[in-house]
């Protein structure tokens, strides 16, 4: 397993109820990997993971990831009916 899969493992471990898309659990920890050396164990990532949820708060992240894919959902409908 490389850093990347560890990180999104330990993210979605430690915050469930986020309920983060993959693209943004991908984007996530895709920004952490560097900050995480390649022998690092689950306590070590989970610090890191755990800091990066201070500075952006991981639950309230995929709030806004679902509020707009409901506006783009509904900006799909109001074009299909519109057309």
């Amino acid at each position: 397993m490389n850093k990347k899969q560890k990180i999104a493992g330990r993210l979605k471990a430690l915050f469930p109820k986020a309920n983060l898309s993959q693209k943004r659990i991908d984007a996530i920890a895709d920004k952490l990997e560097l900050k995480v050396a390649d022998d690092a164990d689950d306590s070590v990532i989970d610090d890191v993971v755990n800091q990066a949820n201070d500075f952006m708060d991981f639950e309230a992240i995929a709030k806004e990831d679902d509020r707009i894919r409901t506006l783009e959902a509904n900006l799909e409908k109001t074009a299909k009916l519109t057309t």
